[in-house]
C-alpha cells in the first residue's frame, strides 16, 4: 500500500470554489465576518477562460430589474471602501447614457427606478444627446436619459483588490483622435441593438470599446473559436447608424463568455440536496456590477445569516416546474 503525506491538515469554515469576480467578492466578505476561508481557482489568476477577465466593466445605478437597482448603492459604497483600503482607483465615473426606441419600455423602467431610489437623472432628447457628444446619431423619436454616477470599473484592478454565452469585444478606432476622450458609457436598446459601449478603454488607449449583449446562445468555454462573424456584422451596422465618429471596421476584437439564464436572473441558492453547498451562477451579463453584494449575500447563505436583500428573483425554484426536482 502507497504511503500518502498529507500536506495540510488546516480546517476552514467555507470553501469557495472559483477566483473570478464573484467568488473573491464571496471569499472577501466572508474573511470580512471573521470566517476562515478557502479560495480554490483551477486556472492561473487573472485568466481569459472565465468572466472576470480584461480591464474594464460598466457600471451604473439605473437598472431594468428593480431589485438590482436596489443592490447598487451598496455595490458602489464597497467599491469605494475597497479603494481605499488598497490605495487603487477602482472606478472613473464618466456617466451612463442609456438610449432606448419604442415602447421605451429600458427608458420607463431605468429611469423610474433611479428616480424611485431618489438618484440623479438628466432627461435628454435624442437631439439634445447629438448636440453634446456630436460622434453619436439617434433619430428624434428616441428617448434617452443619463445616470451620473456610471462609469468604468477598472476591473482587473477589482478582481485583485478582492483576492456562459460567449459574445465578442470589439475595440474601435477614432476618426478623430480623442473626439471621444470625454463620453459617457452608453446602453442603447431597440428593436435588433441591444449594445454597450465604454469610452477611451482602459485596455487600449484612445480606441472605444463597443459590445453586443446579445452573443451566440450556446458555446463551450474550452472552445476558443473566432469565427463569430454575424456578431461582428451587427457591431459594424450599429457604428455605422450611430456611432458615425468611429471607423466601422474593429480594430481588436477579443472574446468574452457571459453565463446566462434563461430570464437573465442570476442564482444565489443553497443546493437542493446538499444544503451545506451554497451556488452562485448564471450571472447573465450583471456581474461585475453587482459583485460586492452578491458577495455579502453568499456569504450570508454560507453562514446562516438571512440574505440582506429579497432573495425570491435569484432562487434556483424559478426555473422548476410544478413537482420537479433541481438538478445541477
Amino acid at each position: 500500500m502507497a504511503n500518502l503525506t498529507v500536506i495540510n491538515q488546516t480546517h476552514y469554515d467555507c470553501i469557495v470554489i472559483g477566483a473570478g469576480i464573484e467568488g473573491s467578492a464571496t471569499c472577501y466578505q466572508l474573511t470580512k465576518k471573521g470566517v476562515k476561508t478557502l479560495l480554490i481557482e483551477q486556472f492561473k489568476l487573472g485568466h481569459d477562460r472565465g468572466s472576470s477577465h480584461g480591464q474594464s466593466r460598466i457600471t451604473r445605478h439605473a437598472y431594468l430589474q428593480k431589485h438590482y437597482a436596489m443592490m447598487m448603492p451598496e455595490c458602489f459604497k464597497t467599491w469605494a471602501r475597497l479603494e481605499q483600503e488598497v490605495g487603487t482607483k477602482l472606478y472613473r465615473n464618466v456617466g451612463l447614457l442609456s438610449v432606448n426606441g419604442p415602447p421605451y419600455k429600458d427608458y420607463n423602467h431605468r429611469g423610474g427606478n433611479l428616480q424611485d431610489m431618489n438618484k440623479p437623472i438628466e432627461l435628454l432628447t435624442a437631439r439634445q444627446v447629438c448636440q453634446r457628444w456630436p460622434g453619436f446619431s439617434f433619430q428624434p423619436e428616441m428617448k434617452a436619459f443619463v445616470d451620473p454616477s456610471g462609469g468604468v470599473l477598472y476591473a482587473d484592478r477589482c478582481l485583485k483588490a478582492l483576492q456562459l454565452t460567449r459574445i465578442k469585444v470589439c475595440y474601435w478606432s477614432e476618426k478623430q483622435p480623442g473626439m471621444f476622450s470625454n463620453y459617457p458609457c452608453f446602453y442603447f436598446l431597440s428593436g435588433k441593438f441591444e449594445i454597450y459601449g465604454l469610452p477611451t478603454s482602459a485596455e487600449y488607449p484612445g480606441l472605444f470599446k463597443v459590445c453586443n449583449h446579445r452573443g451566440q446562445d450556446f458555446t463551450d468555454p474550452e472552445e476558443r473559436r473566432t469565427d463569430y462573424t454575424e456578431d461582428i456584422d451587427q457591431l459594424k451596422e450599429f457604428i455605422k447608424e450611430h456611432v458615425p465618429g468611429l471607423v466601422p471596421e474593429p480594430a481588436i476584437i477579443e472574446n468574452c463568455i457571459y453565463t446566462s439564464t434563461p430570464n437573465e436572473e442570476i442564482i444565489l441558492d443553497r443546493h437542493p440536496d446538499h444544503p451545506n453547498i451554497i451556488v452562485g451562477c448564471g450571472f447573465s451579463g450583471h456581474g461585475f456590477k453587482l459583485a460586492p453584494v452578491v458577495g455579502k449575500i453568499l456569504s450570508e447563505l454560507a453562514t446562516g445569516e438571512k440574505p440582506s436583500y429579497a432573495q425570491l428573483p435569484l432562487r434556483l425554484q424559478i426555473f422548476q416546474k410544478p413537482g420537479a426536482t433541481a438538478k445541477l
